[in-house]
């Protein structure tokens, strides 16, 4: 069970007093973004993954069901522990099909290890990271988050696209090669036959 934590006020922020708590205002801004109706997608939909269902904190669901993993992380100091961490459970999800797309989302500082301080969508071959300035309202990062992920599955859907492309076009060139060497096979068939019969004539 999670332990009961208390909200402490003072100097116009929240703070905690254990991390349980922190982490679940995190997951619930993600949540409420989703729930709201994502502006690439209003039919997706948002579940706790953290309770065996794959990996990182939520699984979004999107119309078409290509899915994408969400690790939260709401602290101000992101560690490399967290980042391979985060690269062990999207690594093991798309082993097993779990999703296809992984955000890391930082909510309380820009400052990711081995990517840098980027205001910015950081994404490559379907994992995406963001980190949100902490002077950010909730509302502010609510509409970050939306921009995020809409930016995240656009891209994985071009990649994907292009990827496709180039098999097609693989594929085609295969089979025009493979109908090709049929073609000289059968006519170097005809040539044996005429060669034969040439031979029984001469």
């Amino acid at each position: 069970n999670k332990m009961k934590s208390i909200r402490i006020h003072g100097g116009g922020k929240d703070k905690y007093e254990h991390n349980t708590e922190q982490g679940d205002v995190g997951e619930k801004l993600v949540d409420d973004v989703v729930n709201n109706g994502l502006s690439i997608d209003k039919k997706a939909t948002i579940e706790d993954s953290s309770k065996g269902y794959g990996s990182g904190d939520r699984i979004i669901t999107f119309g078409n069901k290509n899915m994408l993993m969400v690790e939260v992380k709401n602290k101000g100091t992101i560690t490399k522990e967290d980042m391979k961490q985060f690269k062990e459970h999207y690594e093991k999800d798309f082993s097993e099909n779990k999703c296809q797309m992984a955000l890391f989302l930082s909510l309380k500082t820009q400052q990711i290890p081995n990517i840098g301080d980027k205001p910015y969508l950081e994404y490559k071959n379907g994992v995406g990271y963001i980190g949100f300035n902490d002077k950010y309202t909730v509302e502010q990062k609510k509409y970050h988050l939306d921009r995020c992920i809409n930016e995240l599955y656009c891209r994985y859907k071009e990649e994907n696209e292009k990827i496709n492309k180039v098999d097609k076009e693989e594929n085609s060139l295969y089979n025009i090669t493979l109908e090709t060497l049929f073609n000289k096979k059968a006519k170097n068939k005809d040539d044996i036959k005429k060669n034969e019969k040439e031979k029984e004539t001469n």
